[in-house]
């Protein structure tokens, strides 16, 4: 579960826009704590929990280092904003850096 803490002037629609923003990118509300203080203008403070459905992928890097390399590049073809190339303690060879450099990608 990830949080998010909010401290801000308090003000209509802070839940509802902070939900929406939530719902639009896919994440599901666990928990929410909200508060306001009593002075005008008051300080908003809100705790949420929520999940977030990120899609992975899993590669078995077992066989042929360079099969992986080709199966990560195809699932670079669509939007990615972020590879973990985590446990794989592999070398990567000069083309995969050079292709995934050319797409503007930070490994």
């Amino acid at each position: 579960m990830s949080r998010l803490l909010i401290i801000c002037p308090d003000r209509p629609g802070i839940v509802a826009t902070v939900s929406s923003f939530l719902y639009e990118r896919g994440a599901n509300i666990l928990d929410a704590a909200q508060h306001t203080t009593d002075a005008e203008p008051g300080t908003f403070f809100m705790r949420l929990g929520y999940a977030l459905d990120t899609p992975n992928a899993r590669l078995d890097v077992e066989a042929a280092w360079s099969e992986a390399e080709s199966e990560i590049l195809a699932l670079l073809q669509d939007r990615v904003d972020l590879v973990v190339l985590a446990r794989y303690m592999q070398i990567l060879s000069g083309d995969f850096i050079e292709r995934v450099t050319q797409s503007s990608l930070a490994l």
